[in-house]
């Protein structure tokens, strides 16, 4: 089962039994967490997994059963996602603590950024994007400052005005060249 789900040629996989969909699924993820215990039986192992208000369903479920073997091993599972999308589905409660992260205040939002200029303080003309756009999320902080101090390097005539972090990402991929996107 898993050396069909890794792409491997019928003749190398050997005959794979007669299964629906879901059970084979249902294989693979109980394989996944034998796979990770298994190693965890070596050395303690800690699995961080972010952004998981992306998740797809299948991929929450797959981490709904590693979660449920973390009882059973030295596997420390770390799960951050954002707030507005909580992480309850399907997670074992006796194994789940859940921490909530604010968004970062204003005054923690300029010194994030100034660390990444390696300056004293943000210049001023670009504060008004950082406090008013960023709303506290730190990523949006971090790809505006990027951007802004591209345009800088490349002397661009007009300063970049992202509305929100989707503009911020898509200004990346714009500056690809036409291979990279």
């Amino acid at each position: 089962l898993l050396a069909r789900f890794l792409g491997m040629t019928p003749n190398e996989a050997g005959p794979l039994p007669e299964l629906g969909p879901r059970t084979q699924r249902e294989r693979l993820f109980l394989l996944v967490r034998r796979l990770i215990l298994a190693e965890a039986r070596e050395t303690p192992l800690v699995l961080f997994l972010d952004d998981l208000q992306w998740l797809d369903p299948s991929s929450a479920e797959l981490t709904a059963v590693v979660a449920e073997g973390c009882r059973e091993g030295r596997v420390l599972l770390l799960l951050a996602g954002r707030p507005e999308h909580p992480l309850e589905w399907k997670l074992p409660s006796d194994v789940t603590t859940t921490i909530p992260l604010s968004d970062m205040s204003d005054d923690e939002c300029l010194a994030f950024a100034a660390a990444l200029l390696g300056e004293e303080e943000v210049p001023p003309k670009w504060r008004t994007l950082l406090l008013e756009r960023s709303e506290g999320n730190p990523l949006f902080v971090r790809e505006a400052i990027r951007l802004v101090v591209g345009a800088a390097a490349r002397g661009d005539a007009e300063e970049p005005d992202p509305a929100g972090i989707a503009d911020l990402l898509l200004s990346r991929l714009d500056a690809l060249d036409e291979a990279s996107r």
